[in-house]
């Protein structure tokens, strides 16, 4: 069949939260809507995060994987390794510019280029190291971000689960 244009959120009922869900932005979300989300402990699924950059991420990575598998074929080289990260990187990269870089955006840019990295080099991650990568260059870019609750909640979330979730597995 023919491609599907894309959605239109502006004619969709819950048009802007849709956009909300997609791109971060939710400027537009209406009053009760906010209310609802924030009164239900839903409304963090509007904010760019770990997950969402992971996906595209993950996206870029398969995507250059399909790509090089015929030259795989034809000529091995661990330069494949790294061309597929490159892609990942692209779909992280890609989708934070589209959420605008909010810090948590940047954190999973940062720490999914660490994994990528690790993986194209055949080494193991890291996550302290990761992290703590990805915290360097949020700072380096924008040291203010320090004082924001965004900054310290994205990377307290993430240091919580680097250190409790081994405990609890």
């Amino acid at each position: 069949g023919a491609p599907r244009p894309p959605p239109d959120f502006e004619a969709a009922r819950h048009g802007a939260l849709l956009r909300a869900l997609v791109d971060g932005d939710a400027g537009e979300v209406a009053a009760d809507e906010v209310a609802l989300l924030k009164r239900t402990g839903t409304w963090h699924v509007v904010s760019i995060s770990g997950l969402h950059v992971g996906l595209a991420a993950a996206f870029g990575y398969f995507a250059a994987w399909l790509l090089t598998r015929p030259f795989v074929l034809l000529w091995r080289s661990d330069l494949y390794r790294w061309i597929a990260a490159a892609g990942g990187l692209a779909g992280a990269v890609g989708y934070a510019e589209l959420a605008d870089w909010g810090v948590p955006a940047r954190r999973a840019v940062w720490m999914a280029g660490a994994a990528l990295a690790a993986a194209a080099g055949s080494r193991s991650v890291d996550p302290g190291k990761a992290l703590a990568l990805s915290a360097l260059g949020v700072l380096a870019v924008q040291p203010s971000a320090v004082g924001s609750i965004g900054f310290q909640l994205s990377f307290a979330a993430i240091l919580g689960m680097i250190l409790v979730g081994p405990r609890l597995a």
